[in-house]
């Protein structure tokens, strides 16, 4: 908002005041990741605390996955968002290295992609080109745990361009609690740079560097 313009400069500057004082008067200062928190901390000089989305654990302990053998067809989900600048590129190099492994070795795999219905109308023919791709409509939440719980594996994407990089650094998806909670095992793919990722190396597969091979490998891996 105040990249541009004649008064571009002085209305930046007032913001950044009028942002620091902000900061200065709240009584909490919360951070959605630890990442963040260490950021805002060093440029406003005030301690951040990190909180994160919420889940009712009891409810989703008790639908948790606690059967890990293989289905058929091997189901890989990615529910969420399709942002340029945040995941889609991942998403698709996901869904090419499914339709790779359909075609050189007949492997029965999957990719379920939910995506709330704006994302999924305007990619969905983009990215069910891939063999094996099907794009969905994000379902009502009371849904969410059952499709977690059924998938083989669960994706986590970020893309690799300096701009995604830029933007997503700090930032925590709310859908890791109830990937963690699901038992269903988390494939993460996406640069070792950003809070997601060096969070989800503490309790997922992760794949750090954009390459489809790498991905095929970790894929059949994991199934």
């Amino acid at each position: 908002l105040y990249r541009k313009g004649l008064f571009a400069a002085s209305r930046k500057k007032r913001m950044k005041r009028e942002l620091c004082e902000l900061m200065q008067q709240a009584s909490v200062c919360l951070g959605i990741s630890d990442a963040m928190c260490e950021a805002y901390e060093k440029r406003y000089n005030k301690p951040f605390k990190t909180f994160h989305n919420a889940v009712p654990a009891e409810e989703w302990l008790e639908k948790a996955r606690k059967n890990w053998k293989a289905g058929k067809p091997f189901k890989i989900v990615y529910a969420g968002a399709l942002m340029e600048n945040s995941q889609l590129q991942s998403v698709k190099d996901a869904a090419l290295a499914v339709s790779e492994l359909r075609q050189e070795a007949g492997w029965e795999g999957e990719l379920d992609i939910y995506s709330p219905w704006f994302f999924a109308n305007k990619f969905r023919r983009e990215l069910e080109k891939y063999d094996g791709t099907r794009v969905y409509d994000a379902p009502d939440s009371m849904d969410i745990t059952q499709i977690f719980t059924k998938a083989d594996v669960l994706l986590l994407p970020v893309n690799f361009d300096e701009s995604s990089v830029r933007y997503i650094r700090y930032s925590m998806p709310n859908k890791i609690p109830a990937y963690m909670f699901s038992g269903t095992p988390t494939l993460a793919y996406g640069p070792a740079n950003v809070a997601s990722m060096q969070y989800a190396n503490t309790w997922s597969h992760t794949v750090t560097a954009r390459s489809i091979d790498e991905l095929k490998f970790a894929i059949k891996q994991l199934a």
